[in-house]
């Protein structure tokens, strides 16, 4: 039945209502029991069933919205693993006869032989993801893009992502089963254990923990290759400080490790070991991939740990993790990182940790044969690692449908398995946990706060306006969608709440589709104290200030006056500082028009074919170099009056952007149009917004980053 908001504005606006099928209950957080740390919370609300037509029409938009990308904070996410392993139980794998014969190789009671049962007993849900084609087309693309430019910016990884989806191409799974050679096998057990054999640390771990996390010759899906555990050695390994510890000798090997995080690669499957080394760059998926092997070469326990999705951001990220003695782990996320780090730089929902051991005693492992499941829990490789880390988490129950309960099924499914999700792009809910669904006492362990455990706020503190808590979704799954059982909850370091919408409404006055982060603030910030300034003599000898930027200036296009500034044949931004950073600059005459002129630069700036990027009517195009005193600027041939300068920092083009059409959601089960808008400004204004609601405003002319909010005291808060 709809409700009353929802019967008011089913047919408003012309526009869609996304809404979700029926479907199949799927999976299970591994710890079921409950926690007396648990938050209660009634949030339960009737499931509502929506026929075919708005199914295909929402699954068409956000197919459109949505391409089939990876979950990553700096690109990739473990792309590799939207592909199913064959199977994941033990039971289920047929080994090879040659493969077989290791274990005979050496006797019982021989640590080679424990290693070689444990990689054999656990290769059913191991596999390659071959893309090579895609791969080196969209190197040869970035290694062109690169070599015509100075300086390897976003705009250029932009470039060559967009060249790069011609060429894309269907990736082959091809299982280790079928793939591993026994004597490649066996050399990686032998060069494993002496190395193990050799570190200080030895005695601190236990074999177990050596067979999870130094000894398996695979990382995540990359295609195998055997010879990187030497080649480590010899990059890595050279004078390292002989009385080191663990935690020092993964801090130093990781302070050589020379890798350079780009967006060009995003979407493409994790490269191999040769071709990280080749490219030098790629996605955190790659990086974290090296990482860990790194690592591992010298005996140092580590794994590679995943954040499917943030709980403040689109997008996820991959890591390596140093495995400590006790069970805790350090993060390892860069150059410089010392794996002190006390918190992540977005909001952290879920850490889930890759292991070789298949972990088929799980829920998923108890249902996967049966039913359908998420795909990043689909292999049964995963270990929940967020209490490893210096996360705040919390358990939270929430009133969930019960078992055997119609709302959110198909029919053929008891609904045994619940998921907490957070939003992705396109308005989708994506699952990052789960657990026994146990009606109105379903419990979801260690679920992040969006805070470290020392109580910090995650993020950075020049992010605007950020919520406290992380927002979730309780939903079930099936059929590749996820269905939302419950009301949406907030889950804070002290408090939980559910949002809803009221039966009042308010005016709303909007100003960006997604939250200004601390990043985006200082790209602007770094504006300040530049100047604008015109002159009739080359060197600017002469120069009259035209607007100096005392504060830090809006993240879009921005245009001030000059007054009675004069005629000028020269005009320019100057920096002063130590960065010049600038997205878009126009000088605009009495009539309205913009000034056209030749570029003119500093003498640091002569001939960086970039400096254009500073004029060509891009936003997200900009230019950044690190230099005392630079400038760039315009020859107008001849004297002009300039009447107003238009002025924009490098910035992520999400602020309202007039000439787009937008459309604002908000969240009653399902998202309801509540009207769409073409802007004229950098301003959106909708008269009837139910007060309380979840809200999200879509850009339907361009761009996919987007984020819930509330409208609360005259401000957009985002989640």
């Amino acid at each position: 039945m709809l409700s009353a908001w929802q019967k008011r504005h089913k047919n408003g606006a012309g526009g869609i209502t996304l809404q979700h099928n029926k479907s199949k209950v799927v999976s299970g957080q591994n710890r079921e029991q409950a926690s007396t740390r648990a938050t209660f919370m009634s949030t339960g609300v009737p499931m509502r069933f929506f026929d075919r037509y708005f199914i295909l029409l929402g699954t068409i938009l956000l197919s459109a919205l949505c391409p089939n990308v990876a979950a990553a904070g700096g690109g990739g996410g473990m792309s590799g693993r939207s592909h199913r392993t064959p199977t994941a139980s033990r039971a289920q794998l047929s080994l090879r006869p040659d493969l077989e014969r290791l274990r005979l190789m050496w006797p019982r009671g021989d640590e080679r032989r424990a290693a070689a049962d444990f990689l054999l007993d656990n290769l059913a849900n191991k596999f390659s993801v071959i893309d090579v084609e895609r791969l080196q087309a969209t190197i040869r693309i970035m290694d062109s893009i690169y070599a015509a430019s100075t300086n390897q910016t976003a705009a250029a990884d932009n470039i060559i992502a967009q060249k790069a989806r011609d060429a894309r191409s269907e990736p082959r799974i091809v299982p280790d089963g079928e793939a591993l050679h026994p004597d490649s096998l066996r050399r990686n057990i032998e060069h494993a254990l002496a190395t193990w054999r050799r570190t200080r640390w030895r005695n601190l771990y236990s074999f177990d923990q050596f067979l999870e996390y130094v000894l398996p010759c695979r990382v995540a899906t990359e295609p195998l290759e055997y010879y990187w555990r030497e080649d480590c050695i010899s990059r890595y390994y050279n004078q390292l400080p002989v009385d080191a510890d663990v935690a020092g000798a993964a801090t130093e090997i990781n302070s050589r490790i020379d890798f350079r995080i780009t967006q060009a690669l995003f979407g493409t499957n994790i490269q191999s070991y040769s071709q990280i080394k080749r490219t030098g760059t790629g996605k955190c998926d790659d990086m974290a991939t090296l990482t860990v092997m790194a690592m591992r070469a010298g005996g140092i326990p580590s794994a590679f740990e995943v954040i499917p999705a943030w709980g403040s951001i689109n997008n996820g990220h991959s890591f390596c993790a140093l495995i400590r003695p006790d069970g805790s782990a350090a993060a390892f996320q860069g150059q410089g990182d010392n794996g002190k780090n006390e918190y992540f730089i977005k909001k952290v929902p879920k850490i889930y940790r890759y292991v070789f051991s298949i972990q088929d005693s799980s829920l998923i492992g108890m249902y996967r044969a049966t039913e359908s499941v998420p795909r990043l829990f689909a292999n049964c490789d995963l270990m929940d690692a967020t209490a490893c880390h210096a996360v705040d988490v919390r358990d939270l129950q929430v009133a969930m449908p019960d078992v055997g309960s119609d709302r959110g099924s198909d029919g053929g499914s008891d609904n045994r398995i619940a998921y907490l999700a957070v939003f992705s792009a396109g308005g989708i809910w994506k699952p990052v946990a789960y657990a026994a669904n146990r009606g109105r006492e379903t419990i979801f362990c260690d679920m992040g706060t969006g805070f470290s455990a020392s109580g910090v706020a995650q993020g950075s503190p020049l992010d605007e306006n950020m919520g406290e808590g992380i927002l979730y979704m309780p939903c079930f799954y099936g059929n590749g969608q996820t269905i939302p059982a419950a009301l949406p909850v907030v889950l804070s370091k002290d408090t939980t709440f559910v949002i809803k919408p009221g039966e009042e409404y308010q005016k709303v006055t909007l100003t960006r589709k997604y939250p200004r982060q601390g990043h985006i603030v200082e790209y602007a910030a770094q504006m300040v104290g530049g100047v604008f300034e015109g002159a009739n003599r080359p060197d600017f000898a002469d120069a009259v200030e035209l607007f100096y930027i005392i504060d830090t200036p809006l993240s879009h296009m921005q245009r001030v006056a000059v007054g009675e500034g004069g005629a000028f044949r020269y005009v320019r931004f100057r920096k002063p500082g130590n960065r010049f950073s600038l997205a878009e600059m126009r000088f605009i005459d009495k009539t309205g028009g913009t000034l056209q002129g030749k570029l003119i630069a500093c003498g640091a700036f002569e001939g960086n074919p970039e400096i254009k990027l500073t004029t060509d009517g891009d936003p997200l195009s900009y230019f950044s170099l690190p230099v005392m005193d630079g400038w760039i600027g315009l020859d107008l041939g001849r004297e002009q009056g300039v009447a107003a300068i238009e002025f924009c920092p490098r910035t992520d083009d999400n602020d309202i952007r007039p000439g787009d059409s937008y459309r604002l959601f908000g969240w009653d089960g399902r998202w309801v149009d509540l009207g769409g808008q073409k802007a004229v400004s950098y301003e959106l204004t909708f008269d009837r917004v139910p007060c309380g609601a979840l809200l999200w405003l879509r850009n339907i002319t361009r761009g996919r980053e987007e984020r819930p909010f509330i409208y609360r005291d005259g401000r957009q808060i985002w989640w």
